[in-house]
This record gives structure tokens, sequence and C-alpha cells, in this order.
């Protein structure tokens, strides 16, 4: 009868291992989202904006069956799709000094499909503008009436 027991035990103990759910690989912020960036980066000569835009599983696979694309970026559907998101980007995105639009020119584009089972897609966009902000004019400080 001990030895059923033992038999019995270990029976149940590997159903519970297995009945445990593994850990799964999802987008941190949900298989939906979409998290978009922008970051300003200003120099002596020019301005520079990164945009970022990363998309989880749902999303990404959308795009990729709408688009009829691969998740491989060096596919010329793909290239072709980030050139023409980085021209609507650029046609977005309005860079300002003192009033005047500065013009802005795409710098580099990129789109990664990180390794692994998930289509997750990461684009980065950087676009800069020429003229810096050496250009700006002091200007008095304005106080208000007290």
């Amino acid at each position: 009868m001990g030895t059923q027991r033992i038999v019995r035990a270990l029976g149940l103990l590997a159903a519970l291992i297995l009945a445990i759910p593994a850990p799964g690989q999802t987008h941190p912020l949900g298989n939906f989202s979409i998290s978009q960036y922008s970051g300003i980066q200003i120099e002596p000569d020019a301005i520079a904006v990164r945009y970022f835009v990363d998309m989880a599983e749902i999303p990404t696979f959308q795009e990729l069956q709408a688009r009829d694309m691969p998740a491989d970026p060096s596919d010329g559907r793909v290239l072709r799709y980030l050139r023409e998101t980085a021209d609507a980007l650029k046609a977005g995105l309005v860079l300002e000094i003192d009033g005047r639009r500065l013009a802005l020119a795409v710098r580099s584009a990129q789109v990664i499909f990180p390794p692994g089972d998930l289509c997750v897609r990461r684009d980065q966009v950087q676009q800069s503008a020429r003229e810096g902000p050496q250009r700006r004019r002091p200007r008095a400080p304005v106080l208000g009436a007290r």
C-alpha cells in the first residue's frame, strides 16, 4: 500500500506540473497596443526629431496582411512601406523656430521585427532640419504687472 501511495503522489505531482501554465511571450503593453514616441534633439547647427512606433502583435499582423508584406525588413515591400511611412510622418510633423517653419528631411528610417515567435514591429524614423537654434534672436523677458 505504501508503493501505491508514492505512485499516486508522483502522478498527482506530474499532473500539477503539466497543468501549470508556461510563461508566455507577449508585448509588455498588451498585444493590441501601438506606442508612439517623438524625441527632439537640439544641436548647434541642426534639430533632429526621432519618431518611434512600437506595434504589438495584432496591429503588426493586421498591417502585414493589409499590405501583403512578410515580416522581413530586407523585403522590397517592407522597404517601400517604410519609405512611404517616413514620408507621411514628414508631411505630418511641423518644426518651427520663431514662427518660421523649417523643412524636415528624412535622415534614416528603420523597421525592426525582433527575433522570436512574436510578430512585433518597431519603426524608427529620424528627421532633421539643418538650421539650428543659434539663429534665434534673444528676447527680453516679459514680466507681468502685480
